[in-house]
């Protein structure tokens, strides 16, 4: 039997200590879990647990990590979205302040422009 792992699990017959060894064959028995044993380590690969003690102890940290960076994730997600607003609200007002400005810059133009032609009028 080939085995099912990594996709599936294999179910190995545990023989007794009153079988033979034809039933089940022993041989069998051997190259079920010698292919088991191959497949574990294809798909962990070498040295699974990198410089942790354990694989578990690798996992645990990587899970520790994974949800340490999510909360911080969320938490710079949540402080750009203010500032996003701030900037939004910012550009607002800006806006409507460079247009208050432009009006007075214009009505005060116009008014020196009169002035100007008054007083050329004037002195002439």
């Amino acid at each position: 039997m080939a085995t099912n792992y990594p996709t599936g699990l294999d179910a190995l017959t545990n023989p007794t200590p009153t079988d033979t060894l034809a039933s089940p064959s022993h041989s069998t028995q051997h190259a079920n879990t010698n292919d088991a044993i191959e497949a574990i380590q294809a798909e962990l690969g070498t040295l699974p647990k990198g410089s942790s003690a354990t694989v578990k102890a690798r996992l645990n940290t990587l899970d520790t990590s994974i949800a340490t960076n999510t909360t911080a994730i969320a938490a710079e997600t949540t402080a750009r979205t203010a500032a996003d607003a701030t900037l939004t609200t910012n550009v607002a007002t800006n806006t409507t302040a460079i247009a208050a400005e432009t009006t007075a810059r214009t009505a005060a133009d116009a008014t020196l422009t009169t002035n100007v032609a008054t007083n050329t009028t004037a002195i002439a």
